[in-house]
């Protein structure tokens, strides 16, 4: 997902749509996606035996470490930990 791509697909400039997807939506476009992504990752690191690496890939990660960077940044605890805490398997 491009934010510019999205901004032109509204025919809004860059600056615009920010400003009206954070009116509409309380954030940023760019801190959406992360919780988008984020929120993808904690229910597959619960429900499936993926590596962190092929959750991280799932969801739209290509660097591993730049994953758990952003997951812990996000949730306060390293993919792992949130997958020792809450996994139903």
């Amino acid at each position: 997902i491009k934010i510019p791509d999205l901004a032109k697909m509204e025919n809004m400039c860059m600056t615009a749509y920010n400003m009206a997807f954070k009116k509409q939506m309380g954030m940023s476009p760019t801190k959406y996606i992360i919780k988008l992504r984020t929120d993808n990752a904690k229910e597959l690191l619960c429900s499936t035996n993926l590596t962190i690496r092929e959750t991280g890939a799932i969801c739209g990660y290509d660097d591993v470490n730049f994953f758990r960077k952003t997951f812990k940044k996000e949730v306060g605890i390293s993919p792992l930990e949130y997958r020792e805490r809450f996994s139903i398997l």
